[in-house]
């Protein structure tokens, strides 16, 4: 099964950020942060936007390819991201809805009719804006974030500052290439294939 993440933070306000490290417990997989084998990039025309990339990849990119041994019907991504002189947790549950191909993506521009690919948008996900909708960190309370994708958050009461966000998502399957070779325009490119991390 070839994953694509895109584990992004949102700066509402400015501060050093950086990523850590990213695990998915169901398949023991575990890459270091801070450049060593994944690096925080902004590969948005928004800098605001900070994804975690591989640290191999030669050009900003849009996440990163996880290839797994068998097909994951609900996997966890823990990003623990530093915000200055804090750490903080970003804990997303992915559920697939269906098995009708070996890929999935967190990037729901992906899940839209475009060139030679239906469209795959879940009925879920209908209404939802991507914007507002795909799972992103940010440090601090500032209101509603998303919608269409549950969130529970522990705060600082004193600060404001988000110490832990869990959120669950439900994403569709895709055709590989429509991951690997999209055809379509997209506002960051995806990673390359050279780079893909392997687990199991």
């Amino acid at each position: 099964m070839l994953i694509h993440l895109t584990p992004s933070f949102f700066i509402t306000r400015p501060a050093p950020v950086d990523i850590a490290r990213i695990t998915i417990p169901e398949i023991n997989l575990h890459l270091s942060g801070f450049g060593e084998t994944v690096k925080a990039r902004t590969p948005y025309p928004n800098k605001c936007i900070v994804v975690a990339t591989p640290r191999s990849s030669r050009r900003n990119c849009n996440g990163l390819f996880i290839e797994t041994p068998a097909f994951l019907p609900v996997f966890t991504v823990i990003c623990h991201w530093h915000v200055g002189i804090f750490q903080i947790t970003h804990q997303v549950t992915y559920t697939v809805l269906d098995a009708d191909h070996d890929a999935v993506s967190d990037d729901m521009m992906l899940w839209s009719g475009f060139q030679r690919w239906p469209g795959r948008m879940p009925t879920c996900h209908v209404a939802s804006i991507p914007a507002k909708t795909q799972p992103r960190m940010r440090a601090w309370q500032e209101g509603p974030m998303s919608s269409g994708v549950s969130s529970e958050e522990d705060v600082d009461p004193e600060t404001g500052l988000v110490l832990e966000r869990r959120q669950t998502f439900a994403i569709p399957t895709l055709e590989r290439e429509r991951i690997t070779d999209p055809e379509k325009r997209l506002p960051a490119p995806m990673p390359q294939l050279s780079t893909i991390f392997h687990a199991g």
